[in-house]
């Protein structure tokens, strides 16, 4: 995220749902309204990524959804990016009366700032009148979320969709990314995430910021590879140790 003011300047919000989400966009060059969508890079410290395969307790398809948190191990550039997230909330304070909107901060329960990413599976059908979309290849392995569908007043719509890509270095040194399953993401792993900065309204009239999921792309596993080889807590701990300075250094190239 660079040039944050130039952009900001540029941004605004729409909601296509009745009011219940915003989004922040910008006039395309054939004048039509996207959203902007964000790219960060940083080390993957958390994920909810797994394959349905069991219906939730009680039925509670609506709070399901696939979760990352990315850090940057105090890297520069991931902080800042952190730092754009919170300027752009700018744009959402300037939409809503004063007092209801609930400010985001990013985690920092581990001295290092971390920043959750999220994107429900479902929808509900009567807010989100959009198209049924298909799952991406190995989220509903079982069926049990397009069943769901069938038989609730739920949708999977593109805007629920995270792609997922592994990522190589060709012959010419350029990065080439190749559509993958969701299954291939290991903590430590060194991330490329797109997302999408959205409002959403709460039951008690406030507004809350949330950063939508849009992609994940490896781009580094050989650190979480190579942590996953041993066993013992000595070896655990040296590897943490070097593992957190090396993939500062990766970042802060990248």
């Amino acid at each position: 995220m660079h040039g944050t003011q130039k952009w900001l300047s540029k941004a605004s919000t729409m909601s296509i749902d009745n009011n219940r989400t915003w989004r922040m966009v910008k006039t395309a060059e054939d004048n039509q309204l996207e959203e902007i969508v964000f790219t960060i890079q940083g080390v993957l410290a958390k994920k909810d990524l797994l394959p349905v395969n069991d219906a939730p307790l009680r039925d509670n398809y609506m709070f399901l959804q696939q979760h990352i948190r990315m850090t940057g191990l105090g890297c520069k550039g991931f902080n800042d990016a952190a730092d754009n997230i919170l300027e752009a909330q700018l744009v959402f304070k300037r939409k809503f009366p004063e007092g209801t909107f609930e400010r985001w901060t990013p985690d920092n329960t581990d001295g290092c700032i971390g920043i959750d990413i999220s994107n429900h599976y479902l929808e509900t059908s009567k807010a989100y009148p959009q198209e049924q979309a298909s799952f991406e290849k190995g989220v509903d392995p079982k069926g049990i979320l397009a069943a769901a569908c069938a038989r609730r007043d739920l949708l999977h719509t593109e805007d629920n969709k995270v792609r997922f890509f592994s990522s190589s270095i060709d012959e010419d040194g350029e990065r080439r990314f190749e559509g993958t399953e969701p299954q291939i993401f290991h903590i430590g792993d060194i991330l490329e995430v797109q997302l999408s900065i959205i409002a959403v309204a709460l039951k008690n009239g406030q507004k809350r910021l949330k950063l939508k999921l849009r992609s994940v792309a490896l781009l580094d596993q050989g650190f979480s590879k190579v942590s996953r080889k041993h066993t013992s807590k000595k070896d655990k701990l040296e590897l943490t140790t070097m593992n957190r300075r090396e993939k500062e250094r990766y970042i802060a190239k990248t």
